[in-house]
């Protein structure tokens, strides 16, 4: 009888062992990534950049001042001008000087009245203006936002010069604009400049 016990006990430990080293490979196994919310780390990322506030400069030839999604926000202002438009742009800097943010208005007839904004394309049109917005970062070459009108509030939106000196040769104005992002990386992001003022020698 001895040795028929000592088979069972074989037989047993045979079919044990296998379900063992199954159990112990189960456990073995690391557990699933957790899944990365990317969509969120982009929009978290994105909005830093746009809320950020920056040294408005020396105003050298002018100022431009603007709630910025409802903070205030103020800019050092320069313009460049042709024969029959000016570029009115705004500058804010780091605490080195290196460019932080730029704001353009381009194709602003040189003359007095109000101007919608739209969005850049191949059609130009004398009685719109084109408005850009960047973000810069590191030595002021890195562009982490690039932002254009938001076409939504093209009834709305404006730049109007209320200021043409040319003897003095300063150009003054106000303005209203609404943009978001133009690299339409998802998700998008929003900028409302709202009861902005600028005034600029050229």
């Amino acid at each position: 009888m001895k040795y028929p016990c000592i088979f069972l006990l074989f037989l047993t430990g045979f079919f044990l062992l296998p379900n063992c080293k199954k159990e112990d490979q189960q456990a073995a196994q690391p557990a699933p990534p957790e899944k990365i919310d990317t969509v969120g780390l982009v929009k978290n990322l994105k909005t830093k950049y746009l809320e950020g506030v920056f040294d408005p400069g020396n105003f050298m030839y002018g100022t431009v001042s603007a709630l910025k999604n409802g903070k205030d926000w103020k800019a050092s202002s320069y313009v460049r001008i042709s024969d029959t438009i000016f570029e009115i742009n705004a500058a804010t800097f780091s605490p080195d000087g290196d460019l932080r943010e730029y704001l353009s208005f381009t194709q602003v007839p040189r003359r007095l009245g109000l101007y919608r904004c739209k969005k850049p394309d191949n059609n130009y049109n004398e009685s719109a203006a084109i408005p850009f917005y960047s973000r810069l970062g590191l030595d002021g070459d890195v562009v982490f936002l690039l932002l254009a009108h938001n076409d939504d509030y093209a009834a709305t939106d404006y730049v109007e010069l209320t200021k043409l000196d040319t003897v003095n040769r300063v150009v003054g104005g106000r303005f209203d604009l609404h943009m978001t992002d133009s690299l339409y990386l998802p998700p998008p992001v929003y900028l409302h400049l709202e009861n902005g003022t600028f005034e600029s020698k050229y």
